[in-house]
């Protein structure tokens, strides 16, 4: 594991390994310290347990992955296109980084990672749409609607990590489905599920 980075970069991506490979419960804290590379104490100095460390991994992915799409959506003013873009490259870095897609598919669904997604990209444009009349759906689904967005993301996630489906197919599935969702245009949900990527540096 790389020196470059900080201690406590190198013990999260160690416990996402591990999250990935063991049941929560039979992730020890001496497994945790050889893989990261470091001290027994230093896991006790920078985490409190290891149900902390979970949360904290989990917030670090969404929270990294929601600072890429920030950097990049700055020239998408449309939120239905942020929207679309945002779920098909979550889809794509799962396909890139294996262990990345496994460790959401297994955690996505828990509350910390909800919560990141109200708060991140997803849950910002959606509530812009919705105030730009771009969406149309009650107030009150907010937390229904990124429920389901969240959960057809994950399930997209588990069809590539298959091979049922490629990350592209899957990808412009679940954007045209979950614009749909959103009120958008059959049509023209399709047409913006389909529009070139943009790269992101990961």
């Amino acid at each position: 594991m790389s020196r470059k980075l900080t201690i406590e970069k190198r013990i999260l991506i160690a416990a996402m390994e591990l999250f990935v490979k063991r049941r929560h419960e039979e992730v020890n804290v001496s497994e945790l310290a050889k893989i990261a590379g470091v001290a027994r104490g230093t896991i006790y100095n920078n985490f409190e347990n290891l149900d902390t460390l979970l949360d904290a991994v989990t917030n670090f992915l969404t929270q990294e992955m929601n600072t890429l799409l920030e950097g990049h959506f700055q020239v998408i003013p449309d939120p239905a296109r942020r929207v679309s873009m945002g779920i098909r490259l979550y889809i794509q870095r799962a396909k890139d980084e294996p262990l990345w897609g496994e460790f959401l598919c297994k955690f996505g669904l828990e509350n910390t990672s909800l919560r990141e997604l109200l708060v991140g990209p997803f849950g910002t444009d959606i509530r812009k749409g919705l105030s730009e009349k771009r969406f149309h759906f009650k107030q009150d689904q907010l937390k229904s609607i990124i429920g389901f967005i969240g959960s057809t993301v994950l399930f997209a996630i588990h069809l590539v990590n298959e091979g049922d489906r490629t990350w592209v197919e899957a990808g412009s599935d679940c954007a045209e489905f979950s614009l749909r969702s959103l009120g958008v245009h059959p049509e023209e949900a399709k047409k913006i599920a389909s529009e070139k990527m943009i790269k992101l540096d990961y």
